[in-house]
């Protein structure tokens, strides 16, 4: 009974994490991808604190910030080897810290190199997108 408890734990362990690529996202969520580089000895924070999370689930923003290891705010992350392609388009020879705004079309909307993102930038830029004022209008015909 043991074995059964311990391989169902490991199990949920290993499943608990849905590997993606970012086609998965297309159309569903927009994306940050935070790049930090290896040479970089600045530390790359992303501040995100309870208003920022509203905010970006508001806006159907997901993040995912490339390192040694993958922080997300999503429940699925991306393999390796995938995270290392994306790393070579997007991050594009970055000589710092890089990162990156994909709408829901999966088109590059804002790319910044040497800065952690500007979350008051980031969210104008998302809602001055055509997708996003779509979502608004929805939204507020909804509401009254």
């Amino acid at each position: 009974m043991k074995s059964i408890f311990t391989y169902l734990i490991i199990s949920a362990l290993f499943f608990s994490n849905t590997f993606i690529t970012l086609d998965d996202l297309q159309w569903k969520k927009r994306v940050l991808l935070c790049f930090v580089s290896p040479t970089d000895d600045t530390p790359f924070v992303l501040d995100v604190n309870d208003s920022i999370e509203y905010e970006m689930k508001e806006r159907d923003l997901v993040y995912f910030v490339i390192a040694d290891t993958i922080t997300t705010n999503s429940g699925s992350v991306f393999n390796e080897e995938y995270a290392e392609e994306i790393r070579k388009v997007y991050s594009l020879g970055a000589k710092s810290h890089c990162w990156v705004l994909l709408g829901k079309d999966g088109g590059l909307k804002l790319r910044k190199e040497g800065e952690t993102p500007d979350w008051h930038e980031l969210f104008a830029t998302i809602d001055i997108m055509p997708t996003r004022q779509k979502e608004i209008r929805k939204k507020q015909e909804g509401d009254i």
